[in-house]
């Protein structure tokens, strides 16, 4: 199996009401991209675009660039869909809370890095995690503005179980 098919395989993350609200409030506020709710929504988010305000987390550069690599699986270089930017600014915000494996001393180590953050991405997706913060951002929205300006779908029905029978 090749790095590619490798880095290929995404983590399955599932942002949550709070995270998907900041994406968009993000999105919105510093990469000109309409609000929409859809984790296959189309976008367009260039990593010459998205440099200058990535670098205002705090985190190194080259943890930076490899967590790219694992929102940007194809190398295209530019996201183009909305899970890709959750998918980013989930690692951010796992690297800020120091919930990422220390960076690799050898730079050959980059392909296996990127698996090892896509395993902790998987393992830690269930784990409410702080939403990453940006030097950029000199007034951060509240949580009750993000949750009340950016809306998310409802989530799917539950079944309903009605416990007829033995009750006892």
């Amino acid at each position: 199996m090749n790095g590619a098919t490798t880095q290929r395989k995404q983590a399955p993350y599932r942002p949550t009401q709070l995270e998907r609200a900041h994406a968009s409030h993000l999105l919105v506020t510093y990469f000109n991209t309409p609000v929409d709710t859809d984790d296959n929504a189309e976008m367009r988010v260039s990593g010459r675009d998205a440099v200058p305000f990535l670098t205002t987390s705090g985190v190194e550069r080259s943890l930076l660039r490899l967590i790219w690599s694992v929102a940007d699986p194809e190398s295209v270089g530019t996201l183009t869909v909305r899970s890709q930017f959750h998918t980013l600014l989930r690692l951010i915000a796992m690297a800020q809370a120091h919930f990422l494996p220390p960076l690799p001393s050898a730079p050959e180590s980059g392909p296996q890095y990127i698996n090892q953050l896509n395993e902790a991405l998987l393992q830690n997706a269930h784990l409410i995690i702080a939403i990453p913060t940006f030097n950029a951002e000199t007034n951060p929205p509240s949580v009750a503005y993000l949750l009340g300006t950016y809306r998310s779908p409802p989530p799917p029905p539950t079944p309903i179980s009605y416990g007829f029978g033995n009750s006892g």
